[in-house]
Parts: structure tokens; C-alpha cells; sequence
């Protein structure tokens, strides 16, 4: 366990994990791919295809959404991408650390050799910063939850992280907007994920891309949104009017935020 604050711990853990990653992948190298009708097809159409396989009843919702993207992506047009191997679920409960040594990292079922650059940076944050605020949203830790979705420093560091690693493979700050959505859709429409979603997954993936998950602090509020929603309804059921009120605030600050 790395010790220090969650800043310190948050840029402890990336370093390791990401040393590792590089080494990783340096074994394979990468190679240019351009932003156009096959990227667009793999990275859009199919997975969008094989939800409407099989949950056709979610298109009526999901259409306008995919159709922003789409627009989205048009405006990338013909720009070079590097492509690369990617781990496919690269967070922190996957990686066996020990005395602040990577042993090993588990669970290579959505493994791929060819994705965009980022997507496994745009999964360990994520997922990191999701865990942190279900933590405290559980524990109804109202100073916790608010220094996650609105310390400014926090959230800059986050982005400057973000930045610092995406530099490693060719990842330009101009291209996280049009990554971290592909991302998602990514990983929540590939064949293992689609056996695992539920019903409140699909929900909160909905959530997540109506929502825009354009940028670190995009996707930080989008979270902690959710995380308050959760810690609502943990308040409510203890019956605690003065949590309820405080939630529902900071739910309604971060829906102004997220217009």
C-alpha cells in the first residue's frame, strides 16, 4: 500500500503503473493509423451495432448520442493517431503491487493490440477516481467527497497527469476530447463487458455519454454526480434530512457545471 496523501498516492501509483505499461508496450512498438471511415467503423459503428443487437429497445436513446460523436469525429478528420497494445482493464485492482514493485497485472480478457493511444490511461483514471468517491460516498464522508469533485488542484492535477502520460505515446492534449468518449465506448460494448452489463450499467455508460466525458474534469464531475446520487440515497434511507439537502446541493451544482 502506497502511503502519503491521495494526491501523493495518486502520482506514486501512476508512475509505477505506467513505467510498467511503457516497458509493455515499447516490446511491441505502434503504428499510424488515421482518423476516417475504417476508425470510424471500428470505434463507432461496431460497438454501437452489437448494442442495438442486443438491446434494441436502448436506440431510441442512445442514437442522438452516437450521432454527436459521430459529428465529433468528423471534425478529426485525417488526423494520424499512433495505435497500440493496450492491457484493456488496466487499473489498480489489477495490478499486483508488492514493497512498491509491480509483480504482475491480471485479467487480460479485453486485451488488444491495435487501440487508439490513451484509452488505458483514460481506464486507470477513471476507474481510480470512481473508486475514491464509492469510498466516500459509502462512508457519507461529505469532506472527502467534496475535495474529490471540487478541489481545484486536485482536478488540475488530475489533468496534468492525464497530459504527462499521454505524451509517452503520442497522445495530444487536442486529442483527449475525441478519445476518452471512443474510450468508453470501447470498453463498455467489447464482447466481455457486454456479458457483464446490467441494467444500471448501461444506465450509468448512458449517463456517462449524454453527459460528454470530454476531459479530466468533465469526467471527474460526471463521476462525483453520480457518487452524491449515491450517497442521497444512503441518506434517505437513514432518514437524515440534513445529508439529503446537502446532497442534493452538490448534485445540483454539478449539473450546472456539466450544462
Amino acid at each position: 500500500m502506497l502511503s502519503g496523501t491521495i494526491d501523493k498516492q495518486f502520482i506514486d501509483l501512476t508512475e509505477l503503473a505506467f513505467a510498467w505499461h511503457r516497458q509493455f508496450t515499447a516490446a511491441v512498438g505502434s503504428a499510424e493509423i488515421s482518423v476516417g471511415e475504417q476508425f470510424q467503423s471500428v470505434f463507432i459503428d461496431q460497438p454501437w451495432n452489437a448494442l442495438r443487437l442486443q438491446q434494441p429497445d436502448l436506440e431510441s436513446r442512445f442514437n442522438p448520442i452516437i450521432q454527436a460523436m459521430t459529428v465529433d469525429l468528423q471534425k478529426h478528420r485525417n488526423i494520424k493517431l499512433m495505435a497500440g497494445r493496450q492491457h484493456g482493464d488496466f487499473h489498480a485492482s489489477n495490478i499486483m503491487l508488492d514493497q512498491q514493485r509491480i509483480r504482475g497485472v491480471i485479467d487480460w480478457e479485453n486485451y488488444s493490440a491495435d487501440l487508439p493511444p490513451g484509452f488505458d490511461i483514460f481506464h486507470f483514471v477513471t476507474t481510480y477516481i470512481e473508486g475514491l468517491l464509492e469510498f466516500a460516498a459509502d462512508r457519507l464522508d461529505m469532506n472527502l467527497l467534496g475535495f474529490l469533485s471540487q478541489e481545484q488542484p486536485w482536478i488540475n492535477l488530475i489533468t496534468q497527469r492525464v497530459v504527462q502520460l499521454g505524451q509517452h505515446y503520442g497522445l495530444q492534449p487536442p486529442q483527449v476530447p475525441l478519445l476518452w468518449p471512443l474510450y468508453f465506448l470501447h470498453f463498455f460494448f467489447s464482447a466481455s463487458q457486454l456479458r457483464k452489463r446490467g441494467a444500471d450499467k448501461s444506465q450509468r455508460f448512458e449517463t456517462f455519454l449524454r453527459l460528454r466525458p470530454t476531459r479530466p474534469d468533465r469526467v471527474i464531475r460526471i463521476l462525483s454526480l453520480m457518487a452524491y446520487g449515491a450517497a442521497l440515497g444512503k441518506a434517505k434511507s437513514q432518514n437524515n434530512p440534513a445529508l439529503m439537502q446537502q446532497c442534493q446541493t452538490q448534485i445540483e451544482k454539478l449539473r450546472t457545471l456539466l450544462q
